[in-house]
């Protein structure tokens, strides 16, 4: 007996499943350096089956068929395949509320990751020209991300956002933006305040003594 399969998917848990096999079951056997994964798939009235299975470690596999035999027939093993499995290829984007920021206010920054992952870590990174500050953040159920920080210095800042890579999914960066962090408004015009206040006090001294020479 010959038995002929088209690989899908498979993997990852220790399981011996010989005893459970019925006349109509095959055993999938995969592994993969130190994993050994066995699953039980049933043969149609053709004699034709398939299995479908998510794994989560990557690296190459290798997967053949077997089958116990039953009263008529003698048990049979097929030829071994093999393929690889690769890391998830990610995606990030990052976005900033505004282009400038008053000294004491702060900066947000929104993203998203995709495929959608919960709860990954984000490192958003926040860069001046004598300054890196980091801030971490974690996806939402949709893949979506928030940091929000109060910048220290007054200058150009550029940030972008970024995941490392794991044992399942490769690392990735973001775009970069870039905003300004300016002076308060006060502190901005206060000379011109100060100049003003001083010119309506300096024409208010020579009104004074205009109408004092008057009355002398």
């Amino acid at each position: 007996m010959t038995l002929t399969y088209t690989m899908l998917n498979s993997s990852a848990l220790n399981s011996t499943l010989l005893d459970y096999a019925t006349a109509n079951d095959t055993i999938l056997n995969h592994t993969s350096n130190d994993a050994v994964v066995s699953r039980l798939v049933s043969t149609d009235s053709s004699g034709n089956f398939s299995d479908v299975y998510s794994l989560n470690q990557t690296g190459t596999w290798i997967v053949w068929a077997s089958w116990n035999g039953s009263e008529t027939y003698f048990g049979a093993s097929s030829d071994y395949r093999n393929f690889t499995v690769q890391k998830v290829l990610m995606s990030i984007t990052c976005n900033i509320t505004s282009k400038s920021v008053t000294i004491g206010d702060n900066i947000t920054v929104t993203g998203h990751v995709y495929p959608t992952v919960k709860k990954l870590t984000v490192t958003v990174m926040f860069t001046a020209s004598n300054s890196t500050v980091e801030q971490n953040a974690y996806t939402n159920s949709n893949g979506t991300f928030s940091v929000s920080w109060k910048p220290d210095s007054m200058e150009l800042w550029q940030v972008h956002a970024y995941i490392t890579e794991d044992a399942t999914r490769s690392g990735a960066y973001s775009n970069s933006m870039s905003f300004t962090v300016t002076d308060t408004w006060l502190n901005q015009y206060m000379l011109y305040i100060i100049g003003g206040i001083g010119g309506v006090a300096g024409v208010s001294v020579v009104v004074f003594i205009i109408r004092r020479r008057r009355y002398e």
